[in-house]
């Protein structure tokens, strides 16, 4: 259970590796098979010790894999076949027996017993753990109590003991109860079968949580993590939080960082981000993690709205660090922020025109042009980058951006055409029929405008279409007033 990198899948045994791989039936046959060649080679090679020898040593290597597996180990199967074939396939001077037609009675027992045999094995086996996986998995689905969930569960096991997933499914369902000691005890029976198994390791932590055990439960939201399950994000930050353990967060791994970072952003919760930050200050974090944590001192200083503390933090950046260009888009605005337009735009150009492909820059730059009142030289930038936008998206967005720019100098009609191109190529955003509605609006065409307005609504959230009711209520309104009276 020390290698979390490797997962046991076979027993170290031969007869074993065959039960669990061919079945009892199978297993009985391959034996019965050894035993008779085993005996045909021993007769034959009575009268010469060198083939005794030759015996002894490959009953020697094959007892050896009763324990572990020596046959796996290149040299070894190569030198036992040739000692056999040496064995078996020196010529005598036997005379041919005559061939036999009658078919004994020893046979036909052994035959009758290795079939009541198959259909024991068969029947023991039934349903098959695909089967046993998924009955378990409607029971919970159907809001079975856990004793039955338990129960039943053992059913299964019986028949299929190295099922990982059957112990996972009740481990599982037991850490949403107040049963922790249970929960560890099947928690304890996966990471048994598959110790890299990540939704065992969060049973445990909420179970350890239930104990009054906090950091024990940390340390196992972060093996979840490193194995993949970043679903506790949430839940590391707040025992962290209320236990003042932000340097228990700490993972020496590039990228879990900023993602721990990102959630207190998304949880609008700057207060964590700063002192997880400030954990990873005292401790000796790698070149690279080092690195990460400056670049989000960056981002944690625009929460602060301070202009000269995130230009002095960017300029403390090594250089090609700096020059990414989510940070450079970030120097840019905040320069222009600060009244520096023309700095912020001289920036983005010059990074924009070493990276031409690069969406993001151009768009970035399109609208510092923009706000600078500069909207012909945005649309050039747009034309510059228009061959590089691949995606659905990306056409969509370019397409918007020009619409913007065309109502900047009230050009409604090439905005128009600019916003339904960008709707034809994504259909099912709101946000552009709810724009094809303004220019509308703006144009004096408000049945349109109304018609935008509701596929929008169709398209949106319910939130967002029930917020849009005073648009409509407006827009039917003023239809009503410009409608002749009888």
């Amino acid at each position: 259970t020390a290698q979390l990198d490797v997962t046991f899948t076979h027993p170290e045994s031969l007869p074993l590796q065959w039960v669990s791989e061919l079945g009892v039936p199978l297993t009985v046959v391959f034996f019965v098979a050894v035993v008779w060649a085993l005996v045909k080679l021993v007769r034959q090679s009575r009268g010469s010790v060198l083939e005794q020898v030759l015996l002894l040593a490959v009953f020697g290597a094959v007892l050896h894999d009763v324990f572990d597996f020596a046959l796996e180990l290149n040299a070894l199967p190569p030198a036992l076949a040739v000692a056999l074939g040496l064995v078996a396939a020196k010529e005598r001077s036997v005379d041919a027996e005559p061939p036999r037609t009658m078919v004994r009675r020893a046979g036909l027992v052994a035959a009758a017993a290795l079939c009541l045999v198959a259909v024991w094995a068969t029947s023991v086996g039934l349903p098959g753990h695909a089967s046993a996986e998924q009955s378990l998995a409607t029971l919970i689905t159907e809001g079975a109590t856990p004793e039955v969930v338990r129960t039943k569960a053992l059913e299964r096991i019986d028949r299929h003991p190295s099922d990982w997933v059957l112990y996972a499914t009740v481990a599982s369902r037991l850490s949403t109860e107040r049963t922790p000691r249970d929960t560890l005890a099947w928690v304890n029976r996966v990471l048994f079968l598959r110790p890299a198994d990540a939704p065992a390791h969060v049973s445990a932590a909420r179970a350890l949580l239930v104990l009054g055990q906090p950091m024990q439960a940390l340390l196992e939201f972060k093996t979840a993590w490193l194995l993949g399950d970043e679903s506790t994000l949430d839940e590391g930050l707040a025992l962290a939080a209320s236990r003042n353990a932000w340097d228990r967060l700490f993972v020496d791994r590039p990228g879990l960082l900023t993602r721990l970072w990102e959630r207190t952003r998304a949880l609008k919760r700057p207060e964590q981000g700063r002192a997880l930050l400030d954990a990873v200050e005292l401790l000796p974090p790698s070149t690279e993690v080092e690195q990460e944590a400056l670049v989000l001192e960056v981002w944690q200083s625009t929460l602060g709205g301070q202009s000269a503390d995130v230009l002095s933090r960017l300029s403390a950046l090594p250089l090609d660090v700096r020059g990414q260009p989510d940070l450079v888009v970030l120097e840019a605005r905040t320069l222009a922020s600060s009244g520096r337009a023309d700095a912020a735009i001289a920036l983005v150009d010059g990074v924009s025109r070493k990276a031409p492909a690069d969406l993001g820059l151009a768009l970035a730059l399109a609208e510092l042009l923009s706000n600078a009142g500069r909207p012909q030289d945005a649309r050039a930038v747009l034309s510059r980058v228009q061959p590089f936008a691949s995606g659905a998206r990306a056409r969509a967005n370019v397409y918007q951006t020009e619409a913007n720019l065309w109502a900047q100098e009230e050009r409604w009609g090439r905005a128009l055409d600019a916003l339904q191109t960008a709707s034809r190529i994504e259909p099912g955003r709101a946000d552009l029929h709810y724009r094809l509605a303004e220019v509308y609006e703006r144009m004096g065409s408000l049945h349109s405008a109304l018609d935008e307005v509701r596929k929008g609504r169709l398209l949106d959230s319910p939130d967002g279409a029930k917020s849009r009711d005073p648009w409509v209520a407006r827009l039917e309104s003023s239809m009503s007033s410009l409608q002749p009276g009888p």
